[in-house]
C-alpha cells in the first residue's frame, strides 16, 4: 500500500481509496507513466521510427553530423600534409651553394605550407560552424520527439547530455511552434 496526496485537502490517503477519508474527495489515482528508457530496445526503436515517419522534417541530422566529421577529418589530414612540406623544407640544404632549382623548390614548398595550414583554419572553421548547425538540428529532433513522446504517447523521455552547456541549448529549443 502507498500513501498518496488527495487533490483536494493534500493530506495522505492510501492509494487503494476510492475517496478521500478526510474530505471525501474523490481519488483519480492516474497511473505512472511510462519511461522511454524502461522500455525494452525494439520497443524504443519502433517508437523513434513511427515519430521520423510521421514527422520526416525532424530527423535527427545523422547525414549532417557524418558531413561534419568528414569535413574535420578531411582538414587534419591538409593539416598533417602541410607539416610533411614544411619537414622537407627544414630538412632541405641550404646555403649559397643552392641551384636557382632548389630554391624555387623550397620556395614553393614553403608556399605550400602556408597554403595548406590556411586550408586548415578555414575547414576547421568551417566544420565548427556547422558542426552547430547540425548540432541545433538534433537537438530540435529530440526535443521534439520528447514532447511527440508525452503527449501522444503518455512516455516519459528524458534525453542525457554529454556536457551542461549541450544541456541548456536543448532546455532554450522552443517548441510551441512546431505541429506535432
Amino acid at each position: 500500500m502507498a500513501l498518496v496526496s488527495c487533490s483536494r485537502c493534500g493530506r495522505a490517503v492510501s492509494d487503494k481509496s476510492k475517496f478521500c477519508i478526510h474530505c471525501g474527495a474523490e481519488l483519480k489515482i492516474t497511473p505512472p507513466a511510462a519511461n522511454y528508457e524502461g522500455l525494452p530496445l525494439l520497443k524504443q526503436e519502433a517508437l523513434l521510427k513511427e515519430f521520423l515517419h510521421s514527422h520526416p522534417a525532424h530527423d535527427y541530422g545523422e547525414a549532417g553530423h557524418r558531413r561534419c566529421d568528414r569535413l574535420t577529418w578531411g582538414s587534419l589530414l591538409i593539416w598533417l600534409l602541410g607539416w610533411i612540406v614544411m619537414l622537407m623544407w627544414v630538412i632541405a640544404p641550404k646555403g649559397d651553394d643552392m641551384t636557382v632549382q632548389q630554391q624555387a623548390i623550397m620556395a614553393l614548398d614553403f608556399s605550400l605550407f602556408v597554403l595548406l595550414n590556411l586550408m586548415t583554419i578555414i575547414g576547421f572553421g568551417v566544420g565548427m560552424a556547422v558542426s552547430g548547425k547540425y548540432l541545433r538540428k538534433a537537438l530540435l529532433g529530440e526535443k521534439l520527439f520528447q514532447t511527440w513522446l508525452k503527449q501522444k504517447k503518455g512516455i516519459v523521455y528524458m534525453p542525457k547530455f554529454a556536457s551542461e552547456k549541450v544541456k541548456k541549448m536543448y532546455d532554450a529549443i522552443p517548441t510551441e511552434n512546431y505541429k506535432l
